[in-house]
């Protein structure tokens, strides 16, 4: 694990999640009691998690840049916030459908605790100053009684390997670019607009 320059709490979690498994929790109680963590930091099943490191990838932009995509991770939490921090409140309202930018640490260690198969949740990485910078972040929630996802961004290459059947997503009509990715991606969309915003869904099924 890289240490240098990060946090108490951060070097207790990256700590902890290069533990074996069956003893993560145990250390998560123990750093909460030593108070290096939150009361309220997530305990999983973490002998059932796996993290898929066949979803890592590296990613050539047209400038150049180069960025790795990986699965996110419970050491994500602080870039992840920084992030989100740095979006312009049109972004925001964009994304998160409020004007809000309040991004409170039990909503970004959500983003950064999954189990990577009802949830996952994909980070575009760049080196940063002393460590990985997260520039980009797309994720699903499946619903495991219709194996329908509902997409935050675009994961249907990921989602179809997995099973997932169907993608939902709500979009504001402001939103004029994540429209043009939907109806752009080639795939049959169904849209509905209730008034404040489109309901977006397609099926995965190869054609």
């Amino acid at each position: 694990a890289y240490l240098h320059g990060k946090s108490i709490r951060e070097r207790v979690l990256a700590l902890i999640n290069i533990a074996h498994p069956k003893f993560r929790n145990d250390l998560i109680q123990f750093a909460k009691q030593q108070k290096y963590l939150a009361e309220d930091q997530i305990e999983m099943a973490w002998e059932q998690v796996r993290y898929p490191e066949e979803l890592e990838r590296y990613e050539t932009l047209r400038d150049g840049t180069q960025i790795f995509f990986r699965p996110v991770k419970p050491t994500d939490e602080p870039a992840l916030a920084d992030m989100l921090y740095s979006l312009s409140s049109e972004s925001v309202r964009s994304r998160y459908f409020t004007g809000t930018a309040r991004f409170p640490h039990k909503d970004v260690q959500r983003l950064a605790n999954i189990d990577y198969q009802s949830d996952l949740a994909i980070v575009g990485v760049v080196p940063g100053p002393g460590d990985e910078e997260v520039v980009a972040i797309a994720q699903y929630f499946l619903d495991p009684k219709t194996q329908e996802a509902e997409v935050v961004d675009y994961l249907v290459q990921i989602a179809r390997r997995r099973g997932v059947r169907r993608f939902f997503a709500k979009v504001l009509p402001t939103n004029k670019a994540m429209l043009a990715v939907f109806h752009n991606s080639g795939l049959k969309i169904r849209t509905e607009f209730d008034g404040e915003a489109y309901s977006i869904a397609f099926d995965l099924a190869p054609a």
